[in-house]
């Protein structure tokens, strides 16, 4: 695994050394993710794990308990999700669950897991434009939309976040959502045609789970960084244990103090319900 410093973390090694008083603090976080987004590393706030009903409406129809696939994550024990059945009704089908158990802060990112069974599933969704909506609100005429286009999306299990962008910060759909009562949840899918379905059990959700900046980093290990001074060693040791990230593939991992010092990429490793990752990162300044 290649570890690569950050224009800032050069800045911040010259700051450290030559000035009396530094501005920069060391490394004492760390998160992890993809090429594309942090991942939550503590569980957030679960707003439905994904064992209600939704009802449908337009072509959609009113969901189904899939209890062969699902996804885990946030410390969750339902091992249920569920199908998004529909009809070749109209080329708009959406599914419905309202009121929430937990309601959404609006201070937050918001998340949920989209499962699309192969390219045959992913072929009916719109092919330009917007072609899935991750919408929360106040009611049915109060609402925010995350939009994705079919690009987006890919084949198996889709984490679909509105990350960097906390919910108040999303795109109105209608209305004027209140910010205090946000508890009305649909999913929206655009198809090509109106006689365009894909069958039930080959499109399913997951885990509408909510969460902030807090989530995404965890401190390292008591007693790092470690000093090896006659090697002219620096090691940092990190944990993720059997709750945290739980549910990604994660592929990439990031040190911090106040900016972003390094990061490194690697094979995607997929992050299950008994793993334990130990990440151990050692950085030598040749003699």
């Amino acid at each position: 695994m290649i570890v690569t410093f950050t224009s800032k973390a050069k800045e911040m090694l010259l700051n450290r050394l030559y000035k009396g008083t530094p501005d920069y603090s060391a490394p004492s976080t760390f998160s992890v993710g993809d090429a594309t987004n942090l991942f939550p590393i503590e569980d957030g706030v679960v707003n439905d794990d994904g064992s209600n009903q939704l009802t449908g409406g337009g072509a959609g129809t009113n969901t189904t308990d899939s209890t062969s696939i699902y996804k885990s994550g946030a410390s969750q024990t339902d091992n249920t999700a569920q199908n998004l059945p529909m009809n070749a009704t109209s080329d708009q089908k959406w599914w419905i669950y309202t009121p929430l158990g937990t309601k959404v802060d609006s201070t937050k990112y918001l998340s949920c897991w989209l499962y699309i069974k192969d390219q045959d599933a992913l072929d009916m969704f719109l092919d330009a434009g917007t072609a899935f909506q991750l919408i929360i609100g106040s009611g049915a005429v109060h609402l925010y939309a995350k939009n994705f286009e079919k690009t987006d999306l890919t084949t198996g299990w889709n984490w679909l976040t509105t990350y960097p962008d906390a919910v108040e910060d999303l795109p109105v759909l209608i209305g004027a959502p209140d910010n205090n009562n946000l508890d009305y949840f649909t999913l929206l899918l655009y198809t090509n045609n109106a006689a365009d379905i894909i069958p039930e059990g080959d499109l399913i959700y997951d885990l509408l789970r909510s969460y902030d900046d807090d989530d995404l980093t965890k401190e390292f290990v008591s007693g790092y960084p470690a000093f090896y001074e006659a090697e002219l060693q620096a090691s940092i040791r990190t944990y993720l244990d059997v709750d945290n990230a739980t549910g990604f593939n994660i592929s990439t991992f990031y040190i911090y103090n106040e900016e972003t010092v390094s990061s490194a990429s690697f094979t995607a490793e997929s992050k299950g319900t008994t793993d334990e990752f130990v990440f151990v990162i050692t950085y030598e300044v040749e003699q």
